[in-house]
């Protein structure tokens, strides 16, 4: 592709789509991009083409280039490092970025932290049993390492306890082949997770806590799908019992955007 096209240029991606229209054409670029660093096999971590190779490489300007970039760096997608040796770097997808998105949502929408904790009391039941119907190989040497570690102690701060639990919930939620379900499921528990820091918990409640997520792995690493689905749901459900009598004002408070 020549490099001479202006913004208004019509260009043609590397799967046929046509690329056209100046008013969404950095959109365009910034969806090109993406797909070619799948398509590429690029690893995060690893730099994008310098600006003058995109412009060459997609036949547009310098100034859609430019804006293409900032709305993956907006993304969570890619940093812009200045000066020799910088440029675009794929940085993976940051489901804490994703979660810190979808918050302006939701506290838009009215959503409570009860709402939050409900979905995830719907998911996550449903991601433990893939986890152990269609694990895939690294997901479960993380969760045999979290089983065979020693577990924390319950007189832990509870923003220590807090850590410790989410950490949990996130080696399930990466385990299930679909990343649908796995980016969805990170977020959301990033979202409740930050708010989450603040609960107190009793000794008693920490160790029973503690306790259930090895249950959970052990029947998760034995292959038993309908048994971690089980007793990841009353897990759920204990737990919002627990921050109903414990915490009732904190199920309504509203999601804050932060």
């Amino acid at each position: 592709m020549g490099g001479g096209m202006g913004d208004g240029a019509v260009n043609v991606d590397r799967s046929g789509r046509k690329i056209t229209g100046s008013q969404k054409l950095p959109e365009r670029i910034a969806w090109q991009i993406a797909r070619d660093l799948v398509d590429e096999g690029i690893a995060p971590g690893g730099m994008l083409l310098s600006e003058a190779e995109m412009v060459e490489r997609y036949g547009v300007g310098r100034a859609s280039v430019r804006e293409a970039l900032r709305i993956l760096e907006f993304l969570g997608l890619i940093v812009l490092r200045p000066g020799p040796g910088g440029g675009p770097r794929w940085i993976g997808v940051d489901t804490r970025h994703v979660g810190k998105s979808l918050t302006a949502h939701l506290h838009l929408r009215g959503a409570t932290f009860g709402d939050v904790l409900e979905a995830r009391m719907v998911i996550e039941p449903v991601i433990a049993r893939l986890a152990a119907e269609q694990a895939s190989e690294g997901g479960l040497a993380a969760l045999e390492v979290f089983v065979d570690s020693p577990q924390p102690d319950p007189t832990l701060l509870p923003s220590m306890h807090a850590s410790a639990a989410t950490e949990f919930h996130g080696l399930v939620a990466g385990i299930p082949r679909n990343p649908v379900l796995q980016l969805f499921a990170q977020a959301v528990r990033h979202i409740y997770g930050e708010r989450q820091q603040d609960l107190t918990f009793p000794d008693a409640e920490r160790q029973r806590v503690l306790d259930e997520h090895v249950e959970i792995a052990q029947e998760i690493l034995a292959g038993n799908g309908a048994r971690a689905e089980a007793m990841m749901r009353e897990h759920m459900d204990e737990f919002g019992r627990f921050a109903e009598d414990r915490h009732p004002g904190m199920l309504d408070e509203r999601v804050d955007w932060y």
